[in-house]
């Protein structure tokens, strides 16, 4: 057996197991595409970017929180330096303020501030029974900041500054007083004359935070008062015989009852009261319609002449259980009813919509935007039936005033018919016993050295 060399290997086998190794060496070439190159920068970027935007919203976050806790903390010491400048003003007793004048008045910002008061007033902002001193603009609280920053160094400027600031504060204090809200309430209770019917209907009264409510079907007999032991005065107005029909009463809490100048029970529908505020007298009128008959022509005549009696600048309020349903058509009613009404108008609704109309009275279950729950004043024993039947009604040259009208469901003192709540901004205020100058002391001539001399 013959040898042979394996040369790849380097060693030397027999021919039988000698195997030849080829070895190809081959290189390979890569090729570059420029549009994959263009794609991968392109996708590069995308990427970038929404990695750039997920790591920035944190800090894009703290920024905002960080600036809105500055502008915070800006207008908390604007409202405390007034507040400073306010308790200065009030101590220096001594020191004389100049007037403002007439450019003082029509600065920018006072102006401005005037004209946030006149929105409030007009009754645009409903449902705001409360402004907070720091609800006040950031940009009027930073011109004022700027301004006290820039006139330090002239003090000609720095006097009409605190001029302007004073002129604030004083315009401030009294938009505060003006934010009283007297709430009024009217109810069909349906019967007074029960045991503990009384103290039912004053605990909802409280419970509601009623200062005046209007009572139809009170069921008792004559005309008088009577002070209720957990609190309230009630005047009330019914039929002088035995028969325990009808009826109408004004509840007046102990605070408001203050500011009762005058109560007149008309008859077993209707009773009035004036009461004593600050910018006009407040005229309250509960009435009692009964369901269409006969009795209504003699109902709305008698109405119509208390009505006549009252100052065409009074604060008159016309309210109670009128069995009238004046509908959502306010077609030829614009300015006395507006589209918020409940059910078909009937017969009565007609007579109240014409009583309005020669008043000039507003309906004010009619103008506020409400569910149909909080529009429905009457319900039917069998819960199938429910209508708007008792209203509020305040003058037209008063609408401003008029904050809300709606009916309270949660009140119950055993009665099918709802609570109407009206909420009217008005600062009631009790009325001054006037008392007449003394022309001469008598009283001198009671010592006994005056008697000697004489």
């Amino acid at each position: 057996m013959s040898l042979s060399t394996c040369s790849a290997l380097g060693y030397t086998y027999a021919d039988s197991f000698c195997l030849k190794v080829h070895v190809y060496e081959e290189q390979d070439n890569f090729t570059a595409d420029n549009n994959w190159i263009v794609g991968a920068f392109f996708l590069g970027i995308v990427l970038g970017a929404g990695l750039v935007l997920l790591l920035a919203k944190p800090f894009l976050n703290a920024w905002e929180k960080k600036k809105r806790q500055d502008e915070e903390k800006l207008l908390g010491t604007v409202v405390e330096s007034k507040a400073n400048k306010k308790k200065s003003i009030v101590s220096e007793k001594h020191k004389e303020v100049a007037p403002e004048t007439k450019e003082q008045k029509g600065g920018f910002r006072a102006s401005r501030f005037r004209r946030k008061m006149k929105r409030l007033g007009s009754g645009k902002n409903r449902g705001q029974d409360a402004i907070s001193k720091a609800d006040v603009d950031p940009s009027l609280a930073r011109g004022m900041v700027d301004v006290m920053l820039q006139t330090t160094s002239n003090s000609t400027e720095v006097e009409m500054a605190d001029q302007d600031m004073a002129a604030i504060v004083t315009m401030e204090s009294s938009m505060e007083e003006e934010k009283e809200v007297v709430r009024l309430g009217a109810w069909n209770a349906q019967t007074m004359y029960e045991t503990g019917k009384t103290a039912q209907v004053i605990s909802e009264m409280q419970k509601y935070r009623l200062n005046i409510i209007g009572i139809s079907e009170v069921r008792w007999n004559g005309a008088d008062h009577y002070v209720a032991p957990t609190g309230g005065v009630m005047y009330y107005s019914c039929r002088d015989h035995g028969l325990h029909r009808g009826g109408v009463a004004l509840i007046f809490d102990r605070k408001t009852n203050k500011s009762l100048m005058e109560w007149e029970p008309i008859n077993h529908r209707i009773i009035r009261a004036r009461l004593y505020s600050r910018f006009a007298k407040l005229t309250i009128v509960q009435c009692y319609a009964s369901i269409e008959d006969a009795a209504d022509d003699e109902f709305y005549s008698k109405l119509q002449e208390v009505l006549t009696y009252i100052p065409k600048h009074h604060i008159t309020i016309v309210m109670g259980d009128l069995n009238a349903k004046v509908g959502s058509d306010n077609t030829g009613f614009e300015k006395y009813m507006g589209k918020q009404g409940r059910g078909v108008r009937n017969q009565n609704g007609e007579r109240f919509l014409e009583l309005c109309m020669g008043n000039n009275l507003v309906i004010g279950g009619t103008i506020f935007k409400h569910e149909d729950i909080h529009k429905e004043t009457w319900n039917s024993p069998d819960g199938q039936t429910r209508n708007q039947i008792n209203h509020a009604a305040i003058n037209r040259r008063w609408r401003s005033s008029l904050v809300d009208a709606r009916a309270i469901r949660g009140g119950d003192i055993g009665s099918d018919h709802n609570l109407v709540l009206t909420k009217l901004r008005l600062k009631l205020e009790i009325k001054k016993k006037h008392q007449p100058p003394i022309l001469f002391d008598s009283a001198i001539f009671k010592k006994s050295s005056i008697k000697r001399g004489l």
